[in-house]
């Protein structure tokens, strides 16, 4: 039988470069066959690259030593060498060659830390910070880094200024072989001697480069050898490590100063000396950015002289609320048209062409943008190739600036490829500019405007493009061929540059063979599945522990559990416990994943101590397990190990052996062992097998639990909690992520620029990512990580007892999706490299749907449909009656109604009498504490019953804003309304009653509650006006219309008529029409005072406020408005703060409300 071996082989005989995937389940030998096929190529060099250290110690564990070097971090190097070679390095340091060429070097480059002195007391400080081996705060740890990249650096620049073209001369000759530096700098043995085979490296460390006695090597230039073999372990999960090495790496921050110090220096100062800087191409290259900037001025627009942007003071259209952004591949997308209105001091943006001179302001972010990336681009070749004039330029331009480190600290850019005839092209090989202008709503200085700059030159795809043009690159991975947009490298756009190499029927027959024999040897059993979800409340144990667990979520130093996730997160946990204690059988092992095992960790530390006291469980910590969080959990009298482990704490297991030894003796226990893991580690490789007391081969888990769905594909950055850089980074990444989809169109420009528009509050971003046009990326990431996570048991090929995997609903709801017709071809595509594991879930789950269809077709209950629509039959008819109510001031039991169905939804009062008049409430066995199992067609399903068709709907999903806002929970509760549906009986309103009463009634209670506590008094309207608003100001003619609207329907608002979201009645010549109208009915019955006022209750964006006219021209001023619109009274990630809209509307409202008081303040 063929094996991967073979596999490699064919793919080095017949191509010297290029992407070959090596597909096929986890565990069958794509790693460990890598020594064969170097041992098998002499002629050839290789390196392998991985996400983690852990996987580098490994593989050269497969190795003997001499065959392979390890890249380790800077710091690491610096450290091991002191403590190993102290003496040989000492001695280096006062050689007189060694003196003599550092001090050349130091003249030339004019670096003050190329000093013996300076080296000295860097090295001093990493014995000091390293001498515990402890693991050192961030702060910390990049000190130490900077002190090690000291040491580094000196000898760097010695071996630079020693080397000749040939590299023969006598000191170069001698520094180059000397044992230290090849222990500084390990690339170099891995370059110039034969026998070292193989180079292992964190794709880190490749993305910052690393010295390989010649020159600074990347990803963009990885090696002079000309047959590189180049490994990429963990291959599908690289895309995301790398969008995140890019994304946090430095950046020029400030483009127009950086252009207009470069520009200075260059065109003032430097050029007019003609034969600068010695170096024709160097000299063309430079005239061609100044150019850049000369044809701005030509433009007549004054820059570099003038370097500020200011707001225009005539107000925007009402339709364009200012949150511009300029996005620039080699295409531009601008969220709102703005130009240029160049005054003595600044250049004022403008909304509205009044000029016809203005120029876009598009066209200067771009000037300003090409310059500023062409200069990168030249600097960072310099540096490689030139690195004298390098310094000399950087030096000239950014002396006594952040942008000298700047520059300094920037990746070297892959080379420009060929150009490209799509966005989507343009994006992936060039990257992205965003300008990002935000109005700053400052009353002091309201011309101030905020220009925000993200650069992303390097990108994922050209990084990899830039390695696969040169050398054979093998993409190790059990999941890449799942077609995905985000959170994975673009296949198809390597198959369009002829860079994907393909994968033959021997492959797949090879792969095939070799699954089929590891199904033989691991015994051919059957993985299973099972559903986890909530406690069993019938279970007299579990009820307490729910009882418990609900105390814990209200507890204070719980956080926030808004949308309820975190509370599930700790009962799902719970749940998969019991069912091991009940179905596990004998010493039954469970790995047991999680997006975050944060809240689950604190049952076992914080709230420890109150289990024990209410009676619960008990928590023991394991002795002699400091390196990682392991416990004895005791509960209804039966004992199970917990362990918490993640990537971080598997690299520092693996690097001790006492801490190896100490987690395989947590197995030795006749009792259930539960390890509970990230999703996240599932791509970093971390491999968690186990040894009994017995010793003998590694064993696999016998139960996996897969218990929520990966949820967090794009990042929410919180200001509060991090670092303004990290923050920064978050968006970049962002960004990236939405502009693939968009150039991938699985979203709409006018989406695109709604997501540019909102780059600083992305709460929403992964809600809508699981919807429509890109729901189907999102699954099929989500199910990439399911199927790594499965891979983590199914490792071993020796006996292996059958297997479980406990699924919550949710995931199985994505298998249960992949299976049906939809993912046909991508499903058979990928059989040839599917598991047995894997495809024994994938016919359990069948079986399962199959059963379940069969069950819901006997058990569902038809009744709501009817319930429904009588319900929606009654409020229409209810609706028509009140516009008889406004116009004729008759039939007023109609407003009786209303108002007390309202009182009665708002408490739930399922038996009232008009709640029955209406058909407002139904019942049903199937309702569960809020929970409904429906269909499309409105048919319920016991909530067991997971079919394709049907969703599990939270009818507290509405309370779970107000429910974090005091002010509000108190008003709701102190009028008797309850915030969440705990009842344990079987009624439940019907879906029409819930969107046409309640989510009204919510939004207008808790703006009246918002209000009262600001002491604005509202009152009843007139007949005449019932339900034209809902509240008005006392003693004013100011009514208030309020709105429970959420980000996607305000963001509608806006789309076009031809988007695919846009909504025939959510749409602003829809809201301007009916608005008018409104005010046209208000003003008639009260005079031409009177005002419509909405306020909406919650938006996850700041919002503008704003003042319109009833033609709505926008006005500046509280008494000129005749209509006002708050987009959002609460901040949806923290409920107890107000919008900044919210606020400032607040304060003229007072101001006008009382005049005098605001005169005599």
């Amino acid at each position: 039988m063929a094996g991967y071996p073979e596999y490699y082989q064919r793919a080095i005989d017949a191509y010297e470069h290029g992407i070959k995937l090596v597909l096929g389940p986890t565990g069958l030998g794509k790693s460990s066959s890598i020594p064969d096929v170097v041992h098998t190529n002499p002629d050839r060099k290789f390196i392998y690259m991985a996400n983690r250290k852990q996987l580098l110690e490994e593989m050269a564990a497969r190795f003997k030593p001499g065959e392979c070097v390890i890249l380790r971090r800077d710091l690491e190097v610096v450290r091991d060498v002191l403590l190993t070679q102290r003496a040989a390095f000492e001695a280096l340091l006062v050689d007189p060659r060694f003196k003599s060429y550092l001090e050349q070097a130091r003249q030339r480059s004019r670096l003050k830390s190329l000093e013996i002195v300076a080296i000295r007391r860097a090295c001093q400080q990493v014995i000091e910070m390293t001498k515990e081996e402890r693991i050192l705060p961030d702060w910390l740890s990049r000190y130490a880094d900077a002190q090690a990249r000291i040491v580094l650096q000196a000898v760097r620049w010695v071996l630079q200024v020693t080397r000749d073209e040939n590299e023969q001369g006598k000191v170069y000759t001698w520094l180059v072989n000397h044992p230290v530096v090849e222990a500084l700098f390990p690339a170099i043995p891995f370059r110039r001697r034969p026998e070292v085979r193989i180079m292992l490296v964190t794709l880190h460390k490749a993305f910052y480069g690393f010295f390989d006695g010649g020159q600074m090597r990347s990803l963009t230039d990885l090696s002079a050898e000309k047959r590189l073999v180049v490994f990429l372990d963990e291959f599908d999960f690289l895309e995301h490590d790398l969008v995140t090495l890019i994304c946090r790496g430095p950046q020029i921050t400030d483009p127009f100063a950086f252009m207009a110090n470069f520009y200075r220096a260059m065109a003032h100062h430097k050029l007019p000396k003609a034969d600068f800087p010695l170096h024709p191409n160097i000299r063309k290259r430079i005239e061609k950015i100044v150019e850049i900037i000369d044809d701005v001025q030509r433009k007549k627009l004054n820059y570099p002289t003038i370097n500020q942007f200011t707001l225009e003071k005539t107000p925007a259209p009402a339709n364009q609320p200012f949150t511009p952004a300029v996005f620039r591949t080699q295409h531009v997308i601008s969220t709102n048209p703005l130009y240029i209105n160049q005054t003595d001091r600044a250049f004022q943006l403008e909304m509205q062409r009044n000029n016809p001179g203005w120029l876009p302001a598009r066209w200067l972010f771009n000037a300003v943008g090409t310059a500023t990336t062409r200069t990168i681009a030249l600097l960072k070749e310099m540096e490689r190739d030139e690195e004298v004039r390098y310094w000399e330029i950087l030096r000239q331009c950014f002396n006594n600036t952040d942008f000298f480190d700047q520059v300094a600290v920037i990746p070297r850019l892959p080379r420009q490829q060929q150009t490209q005839t799509t966005q989507r092209g343009s994006l992936l090989s060039g990257g992205y500019d965003l300008f990002d202008i935000s109005d700053l709503q400052q009353r002091t200085d309201n011309e101030e405007v905020e220009v925000q700059y993200y650069q992303m030159l390097q990108t994922p795809e050209n990084l990899l493009h830039a390695l696969a043009e040169k050398f054979l690159v093998f993409g190790l991975s059990a999941t890449a061929d799942l077609p995905r947009c985000i959170h994975h490298f673009d296949l198809d756009w390597f198959d369009k540059q002829d860079l994907l190499l393909p994968t033959t029927d021997e492959d797949r027959t090879d792969i095939q063979l070799m699954s089929a024999q590891k199904a033989k040897q691991r015994g051919g059993h059957q993985m299973s599945v099972a559903l986890v979800d909530g406690l069993d409340k019938v279970d007299p144990v579990q009820e307490r522990l729910s009882q418990f667990l609900k105390a814990v979520a209200d507890n204070d130093e719980f956080e926030k559990d808004r949308g309820g996730h975190r509370s599930q997160r700790m009962h799902r946990f719970f749940s998969s416990l019991f069912w091991l204690l009940d179905q596990g059988g004998e010493r039954p092992r469970q790995l047991l994943f999680l997006n975050t095992f944060h809240q689950v960790r604190l049952l076992f530390t914080t709230f420890a101590s109150h289990a024990e006291e209410a009676g619960v469980y008990q928590v023991e910590p394991l002795p002699d397990t400091s390196w990682f969080d392991a416990f004895t959990l005791t509960i209804a009298q039966r004992k199970i190990t917990v362990v918490f482990f993640n990537a971080e704490l598997a690299t520092r297991v693996r690097q001790s052996k006492e801490a190896e030894q100490a987690f395989t003796r947590l197995f030795w226990t006749p009792d259930p062992v539960i390890v509970v893991t990230q999703y996240l580690s599932a791509g970093n490789g971390v491999n968690l097998q186990y040894t009994n007391e017995k010793g003998g081969p590694a064993q696999d888990f016998t139960h996996i639990g897969l218990l929520e769905a990966p949820y967090y594909f794009f990042t929410n950055p919180d200001p509060q909690e991090q670092s303004f850089d990290d923050v920064f980074a978050g968006r970049k990444e962002n960004v990236w992520y939405q502009a693939k989809l968009f150039c991938a169109k699985l979203i709409s420009e006018a989406r695109f620029r709604q997501v540019l528009s909102t780059i600083n509050r992305p709460g929403e971003w992964n809600a809508r990512y699981q919807q429509g046009t890109t729901a189907e990326d999102c699954l099929l990431n989500q199910l990439a990580i399911f199927i790594q996570a499965l891979g983590r048991v199914e490792r071993t090929w020796d006996e292996t007892p059958a297997q479980v995997a406990l699924l919550s609903p949710e995931v199985f709801r994505t298998f249960q999706a992949f299976m049906g017709d939809k993912y046909e071809t991508i499903r058979e595509q990928h059989a040839p490299f599917t598991s047995a594991n894997l495809q024994a879930v994938f016919n359990d789950i069948a079986r399962k749907t199959t059963s379940f269809e069969r069950e819901a077709r006997r058990q569902h209950d038809t009744r709501l449909r009817v319930s429904n629509n009588s319900c929606r039959e009654a409020i229409q008819d209810l609706v028509i009656r009140l516009e008889t109510v406004r116009s004729q001031g008759k039939d007023l039991a109609a407003r009786h109604d209303w108002e007390a169905l309202r009182r009665a939804v708002l408490r739930h009062d399922f038996h009232a009498e008009v709640v029955d008049r209406y058909h407002c409430a139904t019942s049903s066995p199937y309702y569960a504490h809020g929970r409904l199992n429906l269909t499309p067609e409105l048919e319920l399903l016991p909530l067991a019953l997971t079919i394709p068709e049907s969703r599990i709907f939270h009818l507290d999903a509405a309370y779970a804003i107000i429910s974090g806002n005091p002010v509000i929970r108190d008003h709701f509760l102190d009028q008797g309304y309850d915030l969440q549906f705990d009842h344990p009986g079987s009624h439940f309103f019907t879906p029409y009653c819930l969107q046409a009463i309640l989510a009204g009634a919510i939004g207008e209670e808790a703006i009246t509650a918002l209000l009262d506590k600001e002491g604005i008094t509202v009152e009843s309207l007139p007949d005449a006006l019932f339900e034209v608003a809902d509240l008005c100001i006392a003693t004013k003619p100011w009514f208030i219309d309020c709105k429970n609207y959420n980000d996607l329907t305000l963001d509608r608002f806006s789309l076009p008529i031809d988007d695919p979201l846009s909504h025939p009645s959510l749409n602003e010549a829809s809201f301007t029409k009916h608005a008018q109208a409104k005010l046209d009915r208000i003003q008639h019955h009260v005079g031409p005072d009177g005002k419509l006022i909405y306020i909406n209750l919650v938006s996850g964006q700041e919002r503008p406020l704003g003042y319109y006219t009833r033609e709505f021209q926008k006005v500046t001023d509280f008494h000129e408005a005749a209509i006002i619109v708050v987009q959002g009274a609460l901040d949806r990630q923290t409920p107890n703060c107000y919008q900044s809209a919210f606020t400032m509307f607040l304060a003229d409202l007072k101001k006008a409300l009382h005049p005098a008081e605001e005169n005599e303040a």
